[in-house]
């Protein structure tokens, strides 16, 4: 009445979710709902489930099937006279028979569990046939005991299934050879002998499904062997993985942390080189205009060089959660103004037709002003530089992103646009990206304006987009929430600044 010794690999038992780990594994998780991958945890626990299956779950079935047996036969033969003393004697022969193996298998190596449990479940078979001897012999309908050995399709392979039918058939046999031999009984062995066919052909049949159910076993541990090799790999990748980015985070630090270092070392002697002509140039009034053209050549490339220097040291920030926003009211027009100031000596030196509209109707907005400045001259200012008589256009607008009101700023020129394979390459917006070297060569520049533009608009809550068509120009979308959300943008330290005259109140945002 009980299952084999030996129980097949499960999913459950493979992955270690049903019981703790054993606590000479302390590397192993104690929680039931982990996934248990180390070896020898994984042996141990099967180890122990087979130990507790053989010793306990399989004695406390046999228990429970001899006595569901005993009630049968009593059911049977309580009506017959004089039957007491043989139910009594049948319980006793069961209770001694189940106890005792019971404890030989609680007593015996843990090694030699397993054989021993199959022993006893040899032995059933015999056992039972005192219940079948009892209910009529010959005649009795519990002649099919023995295929319940056979029916266990849950954890028997085929040859134990055709080992048990063999017992089961030659404990029926001997318990009709007892009935003829010693009791006297004459048997009328051609119907007996179907009896046996039918055992024999259902124990054969049995076994043949106790293959396919041995062999979908195997088919699902190795399933579950191969998924948690498969698990350990991924895990150990995840922390070879989690290993570089740190490594690869660190040593961007440490790269922003000493370009910016440098580059502060390069601008102090950068301004002193550009205050030095300015003074040259105004004071030196006697000598020709040669002096003047140099002085001015010397002033144009420091001035290029402390802009290059200047954004090196805002990615390095931007790239550490070091750059600081002065959150405060400011009118849209006064910005545009101020960042078209800056770029219209480049939009004249290419000859090209500056266009605004919509400045004023966009109203105000409550962001970085100086940031929002900062990107607009980076995107009138590629515009112009990658244009050459042609036309460059800035509208302004209001328009809902989101659900949310925001200012739209969109800088659309006529100039050399770039084909799709450049484009996906400059919406990366990677830091020292071009669309091609050759691009870099003609028109200079180091591929950090697009990259700084697009971290300082997401940093304020807003976004950056990109369209081109090569030999057709380029537009750039940068979209700007009017107000920060309540709280200040996620990831943000605020505090407070004391009102400027004619500024508002604004306050003064560190991202941390």
């Amino acid at each position: 009445m009980s299952a084999d010794a030996r129980p097949a690999a499960d999913p459950a038992d493979a992955f270690g979710r049903r019981n703790a780990p054993p606590a000479s594994h302390p590397e192993v998780a104690a929680d039931h709902g982990s996934i248990t991958l180390d070896g020898e945890a994984i042996a141990s626990r099967k180890a122990d489930k087979q130990r507790r299956y053989t010793t306990r779950q399989v004695p406390a079935l046999r228990l429970l099937g001899f006595t569901i047996l005993w009630l049968i036969v009593a059911a049977s033969v309580v009506s017959t006279a004089g039957a007491w003393p043989g139910l009594r004697a049948l319980g006793v022969t069961f209770l001694i028979y189940g106890l005792g193996s019971w404890a030989a298998l609680r007593l015996v190596p843990h090694r030699w569990t397993g054989p021993a449990s199959l022993v006893f479940l040899g032995l059933d078979p015999f056992i039972w046939m005192t219940a079948v001897y009892m209910t009529g012999g010959e005649a009795s309908w519990l002649y099919i005991l023995p295929l319940m050995r056979v029916s266990d399709q849950l954890n028997t392979s085929r040859r134990q299934a055709l080992a048990f039918t063999a017992i089961g058939v030659a404990a029926y046999v001997g318990m009709l050879g007892y009935r003829q031999v010693v009791d006297g009984q004459a048997l009328v062995w051609t119907s007996q002998a179907g009896r046996i066919a039918f055992l024999v052909g259902c124990g054969g049949y049995l076994s043949m499904t106790a293959g396919t159910a041995e062999r979908l076993r195997q088919q699902l541990a190795n399933a579950v062997r191969t998924a948690r090799a498969s698990i350990r790999r991924l895990q150990e990748q995840s922390v070879d993985l989690h290993d570089a980015r740190e490594r690869a985070e660190s040593a961007s630090r440490a790269k922003s942390q000493f370009l910016a270092s440098v580059s502060h070392e390069f601008r102090t002697p950068l301004n002193a080189i550009i205050g030095y002509t300015e003074l040259l140039h105004e004071e030196m009034t006697s000598v020709g205009p040669q002096v003047h053209e140099d002085l001015a050549l010397i002033n144009r490339s420091a001035q290029h060089l402390r802009g290059l220097i200047n954004d090196v040291i805002e990615l390095s920030r931007l790239e550490v959660g070091r750059s600081a926003l002065d959150v405060h009211p400011f009118a849209a027009a006064s910005v545009v103004a101020d960042a078209l100031s800056v770029v219209m000596p480049l939009v004249r030196a290419n000859r090209n037709v500056l266009e605004v509209s919509g400045a004023e109707a966009a109203g105000t907005l409550t962001a970085d002003p100086q940031k929002v400045r900062q990107i607009l001259v980076n995107l009138v200012g590629n515009a112009a530089k990658f244009t050459s008589h042609g036309r460059v256009t800035v509208r302004c607008s209001r328009t809902d992103c989101a659900g949310e009101p925001h200012v739209e700023f969109t800088v659309t020129d006529t100039g050399i646009g770039m084909t799709p394979e450049q484009l996906a390459r400059i919406r990366r917006f990677e830091p020292f990206v071009q669309a091609d070297g050759g691009i870099a060569r003609q028109f200079g520049g180091t591929g950090l304006g697009l990259t700084i533009s697009q971290r300082l608009a997401k940093l304020m809550g807003g976004s950056l987009a990109l369209d081109s068509d090569a030999g057709r120009g380029c537009t750039a979308t940068f979209r700007l929430p009017i107000a920060p959300p309540e709280g200040g943008w996620p990831g943000e330290t605020q505090t407070e600044r004391a009102v400027q005259p004619g500024a508002g109140v604004g306050r003064e945002t560190a991202v941390a």
